[in-house]
């Protein structure tokens, strides 16, 4: 596997599912019931893991899950496997703040963050937690509904063997959405980045080296045929050159990018 983004990368694939989990801070709490003692024992576990990804500690990060959330919010068979991969993306992007509610059940909590961003992506998700004697811990994760906000121009982008097909004039600024559908009939993704005007699109993708300049915005989880998918922004996008690609592999094994599933808009 090649560390390249532009080649078959991990990152493309387990940080929208994972990272979930950290865009979360006590900066704009409400706490939505149950006790109030219990309720910040819950947003200090919260604010733990959000420590522990800020300053790229697998061994702190991994003690804020139960083994179930491991699986969920990781895709990790055991605490193992996910410190062996955790060290090449924890703590990158950064996360930024966003609104936490919290409800206590004795001894199971849910977090919901209402608004909050992980690089450049908005996804609101509920955090569920359980008590291990007298700890709280991430216990699961699940993607709440992204709503396209008033103002930003919505564009259609559709995914299908293997093109991303959606009108590129609807584009007139950096104020957009991608309301994402899966027409075609494998599971598709879509990775958004920022690149340099010069960039050999092709020729990147063929490297074993990560090109300079690369400025990855986000990307969705693996939709399935028939599936949707939203992507808002928490800021207008900046003026550039931007490419769409999907990594997931074909039955051949070889990434959708490489088989000419790219993508490409300007915002000027």
């Amino acid at each position: 596997m090649s560390g390249n983004r532009f080649r078959w990368s991990m990152r493309a694939v387990l940080l929208p599912a994972f990272a979930l989990l950290f865009i979360l801070s006590a900066a704009c709490d409400d706490d939505g019931g149950g006790d109030d003692e219990a309720s910040a024992d819950v947003r200090t576990a919260v604010e733990a893991a959000v420590d522990a990804w800020n300053t790229s500690d697998v061994e702190a990060l991994l003690a804020q899950f139960t083994d179930a959330g491991l699986q969920s919010s990781f895709e990790a068979t055991s605490r193992e496997e996910a410190a062996q991969f955790l060290p090449e993306f924890i703590g990158d992007p950064a996360i930024t703040s966003g609104e936490l509610e919290i409800t206590v059940d004795g001894d199971t909590a849910t977090a919901d963050a209402k608004q909050w961003a992980f690089g450049e992506l908005v996804q609101p998700t509920r955090i569920s937690l359980v008590t291990e004697g007298d700890v709280w811990l991430i216990d699961a994760e699940e993607d709440l509904p992204v709503e396209i906000p008033e103002g930003a121009t919505a564009v259609d982008l559709k995914t299908l063997e293997y093109q991303f097909d959606f009108d590129e004039s609807a584009i007139t600024s950096g104020d957009i959405a991608f309301a994402v559908e899966n027409i075609g009939g494998e599971d598709h993704f879509v990775d958004l980045s920022r690149i340099p005007a010069d960039l050999d699109i092709e020729q990147a993708l063929q490297s074993e080296e990560e090109p300079a300049g690369i400025e990855n915005i986000g990307s969705t989880d693996p939709i399935e045929p028939g599936g949707e998918a939203t992507m808002v922004f928490a800021e207008p996008l900046a003026a550039g050159r931007y490419v769409l690609l999907c990594f997931i592999e074909a039955a051949d094994g070889e990434p959708h990018a490489l088989k000419g599933m790219v993508g490409e808009f300007t915002i000027e």
